[in-house]
């Protein structure tokens, strides 16, 4: 759901199912931002951290079902934190807040 709005909004997407293989995806290639779930396996602040500590200027935005107690203030120094359901017009206000769009070239 959220890859087809931000495909829609002019973002290209990769997608990772874990923690582990995000880290693949972000060594094997540049990445303009990250969008993470809290609850993704292998994800939420540990997952972070390892980010952070090799690309610290990486932009993340995090999304979650389960806005827990405190978990804004714990992800507070590492970017903002959207509650699902996330409407398209929000989604693209934070992205478009975090970097642009790719724009591609008619053929």
């Amino acid at each position: 759901m959220y890859r087809r709005m931000l495909t829609r909004l002019g973002y290209d997407v990769l997608l990772a199912e874990s923690g582990p293989s995000a880290l693949e995806v972000l060594a094997s290639r540049p990445v303009d931002m990250i969008i993470s779930d809290i609850r993704m396996p292998g994800g939420g602040v540990p997952f972070v951290e390892r980010v952070k500590a090799r690309w610290p200027a990486l932009p993340i935005l995090f999304m979650t079902g389960y806005l827990e107690d405190g978990i804004e203030e714990v992800l507070a120094g590492y970017g903002p934190v959207l509650a699902k359901p996330i409407a398209m017009a929000v989604l693209s206000a934070v992205c478009a807040a975090m970097v642009s769009p790719v724009v591609h070239a008619a053929s």
